[in-house]
């Protein structure tokens, strides 16, 4: 049960702020690792995606996670002004 809610607060604060950038006129692209965050945002803001990644998430990251996952971001060729980084941590 742990887990469900963690994802729902994750996904709740980046509504928030998706919402946020809807009424701007700032170009805002979503990049979703793991199927629980697409599956969370995709209904409304699934034209907003430019990469996902699924199967992610299941073993303890590494570095080499990571490192395909910013190269995949960074070969998407989107010119990236700002970011935000939405991620579960627990104490």
């Amino acid at each position: 049960m742990l887990r469900q809610t963690v994802h729902t607060s994750i996904a709740k604060e980046a509504k928030l702020e998706l919402n946020e950038a809807k009424n701007s006129s700032k170009d805002i692209r979503v990049v979703c690792i793991g199927d629980k965050s697409r599956g969370a945002l995709q209904r409304v803001y699934s034209k907003n995606f430019i990469l996902t990644g699924n199967d992610i998430g299941r073993a303890p990251p590494t570095f080499a996670d990571a490192s395909v996952a910013a190269k995949a971001i960074l070969d998407t060729g989107f010119e990236f002004e700002d970011r935000a980084l939405y991620h579960r941590h627990y104490c």
